[in-house]
C-alpha cells in the first residue's frame, strides 16, 4: 500500500540500504580479496657433496597459481640461520640466485630466507647424498668393436657441441688390455670436419680434432699395426721361441656416434683456469652456472650472453681458484640443470670425465606459501558469507517490524475513520430531526394563523 493511503506508515531506511550494501560488500570481498592470489615463495637448491656440507646454494623465485608456475624476480633475498644473517641476493628475471657461503652450512639448524618482510621458506634442508665411485660414468665411449686389436674412443672434454672444434682421444689396446707400439689409425668422421685425416700413433695413444656440422656425427676408426708379426710391446722372439709364437694381433676397428649436445653452452678454454668464456650457438640471454670441485659444489652464477658479430652469443665469468682438483663448470638453462642441453665442463686438468654433483631440492617453501594463501582465503570467505548471513538476518528482522508497524498504524486508521464517520453520522441526523422539529412548528404557526 502507498504511504498516501497510510499516512502513518514509515518504512525504515535500512530496508533499502542493508541489502544493497550487502550485496555489493558480498561482491567486492568475494571477487576482490578472496580471490585465490599466486602463492609466492622460493625453492633451495643443494648438490650432492662428498662430505655433506653445504658451500653453496641456488635459490628459485616463482609465484604458483593453482598448477602454473612462473619466475618471480625478487629482490632483498636474505638467508637466516637461527638469528644470523649468512647471505644475501636478488633473483633476475628468471628468477634465480646464486647464494654462497664463507664457511659451509650446517644442515641440522633452522633456516629462514625472506624478501624484505615476506617470508619465501623455512625449514631444515636436505643434503643429496654423493655417489659412489662405481656410480661414475664411463670415460671410453660406446661402439662397434672389431678385429684383435681393441680402439678406444674418447671425447678429451667430455663433452661435443657443434659447431665448436673439440679434440677426441685414441688409444688402441690388445684385447686383453696390454698396450701396442707402432699404430697407423684412419679415422673417417661422417658430419664432421675433416672428414677423414690419418694417425701414427707410435705409443698407441694419440688425439685428433674434429669440428662437428651436422646433428648427427659418424665415427669410424681402422687402426692397424706398422710392423705386423710380432707385438711392438714386447721384445721380438728368437730361436724355438720364434717357431712356436702365435702371430701377433693386427688390426682393429672401432664405429660408433658421436654423443652431442645440442643447444648447449660451450666452454672456451682459451681462457680458462682464470675465466670461464662461455658461448651460445643459439640465442640466449642468459645461462646459468655452477661451479664444483673434488668436495662439491662451490658456487655458482647466473651470465648473461650478448651477441657478437659472428652471430654467437658470449658471456664471460672470473674463476676462483682451484683449492681442491679436479674442478669443473656446469652450464645450463634450467635451475635443476636437468635438460638436455646441460653440458659439464673440465676447468682443470683430469684424468677421467669431468664430474659434478646433480642439484637437487633441498628445502621448498611453495607448500608453506600455498597453505598460507588457502588460510587467508578462507578467513575471508568465512567473514563474508557471516556478513551476509547476518545481513539477511537483520533484514528479515526489519521486515517483521515494519509489518507489525503497518497492521498497528492500519488498526489505528481504521479505528479512527469508522469514528469519524459515526459523528458526521450523528450531526446528519441532528440536522434532519431539527429540520423536522422546524417544520412542525412551521406547520402549526401556518394552521394557527389561518
Amino acid at each position: 500500500m502507498r504511504a498516501r493511503y497510510l499516512p502513518g506508515v514509515r518504512w525504515p531506511g535500512w530496508l533499502y540500504v542493508l541489502p544493497v550494501g550487502a550485496t555489493f560488500l558480498g561482491a567486492y570481498l568475494l571477487l576482490g580479496p578472496a580471490r585465490l592470489r599466486p602463492a609466492v615463495a622460493a625453492r633451495l637448491l643443494a648438490a650432492e657433496s662428498s662430505d655433506g656440507q653445504v658451500r653453496s646454494l641456488r635459490v628459485v623465485t616463482l609465484a604458483r597459481l593453482d598448477r602454473l608456475e612462473e619466475p618471480r624476480a625478487m629482490k632483498d633475498l636474505r638467508l637466516y640461520e637461527g638469528d644470523r644473517l649468512v647471505a644475501s641476493a636478488e633473483s633476475d628475471e628468471a628468477g634465480v640466485a646464486e647464494l654462497v657461503f664463507d664457511s659451509p652450512l650446517d644442515a641440522s639448524k633452522q633456516l629462514r630466507l625472506v624478501a624484505g618482510e615476506q617470508l619465501l621458506a623455512e625449514g631444515r634442508l636436505t643434503v643429496p647424498s654423493a655417489r659412489r665411485p662405481d656410480e661414475q660414468p664411463a670415460r671410453a665411449l660406446a661402439g662397434r668393436q672389431e678385429g684383435e686389436l681393441r680402439v678406444e674412443v674418447a671425447l678429451s672434454r667430455g663433452a661435443l657441441l657443434p659447431p665448436f672444434r673439440e679434440a677426441l682421444e685414441l688409444r688402441v689396446r690388445t684385447a686383453e688390455g696390454q698396450p701396442v707400439e707402432g699404430v697407423r689409425a684412419r679415422v673417417t668422421a661422417v658430419g664432421a670436419s675433416p672428414e677423414e685425416q690419418t694417425l701414427e700413433l707410435p705409443r698407441g695413444e694419440g688425439r685428433f680434432e674434429i669440428v662437428p656440422e651436422a646433428q648427427r656425427v659418424e665415427l669410424e676408426v681402422r687402426a692397424e699395426l706398422t710392423r705386423p708379426g710380432q707385438a711392438p710391446s714386447e721384445p721380438a722372439p728368437s730361436g724355438e721361441a720364434a717357431g712356436e709364437a702365435q702371430p701377433a694381433p693386427t688390426r682393429g676397428s672401432y664405429a660408433g656416434t658421436l654423443p652431442e649436445v645440442l643447444g648447449g653452452v660451450w666452454l672456451d678454454p682459451s681462457g680458462l683456469p682464470e675465466k670461464a668464456r662461455l658461448v651460445a650457438p643459439s640465442p640466449r640471454r642468459v645461462t646459468l652456472v655452477s661451479l664444483h670441485d673434488a668436495l662439491g659444489r662451490r658456487g655458482g652464477a647466473v651470465v648473461p650472453l650478448h651477441e657478437d658479430p659472428d652471430g654467437f652469443f658470449r658471456g664471460e665469468l672470473p674463476l676462483p681458484s682451484c683449492a681442491a682438483p679436479p674442478c669443473s663448470l656446469v652450464a645450463s638453462s634450467d635451475a635443476l640443470e636437468l635438460g638436455q642441453s646441460t653440458v659439464v665442463w673440465p676447468t682443470s686438468p683430469t684424468e677421467g670425465l669431468p664430474r659434478a654433483g646433480s642439484l637437487a631440492l633441498a628445502l621448498d617453501g611453495m607448500p608453506g606459501a600455498i597453505a598460507l594463501e588457502r588460510t587467508r582465503v578462507k578467513r575471508i570467505r568465512v567473514g563474508a558469507i557471516t556478513g551476509l548471513s547476518l545481513s539477511a538476518a537483520i533484514e528479515v528482522f526489519l521486515l517483521l517490524r515494519a509489518r507489525r508497524d503497518s497492521e498497528r498504524a492500519l488498526g489505528e486508521q481504521l479505528g479512527a475513520a469508522l469514528a469519524r464517520d459515526a459523528a458526521r453520522t450523528q450531526r446528519r441526523m441532528v440536522a434532519i430531526a431539527a429540520a423536522l422539529v422546524a417544520l412542525v412548528f412551521a406547520a402549526l404557526i401556518a394552521v394557527s394563523l389561518r
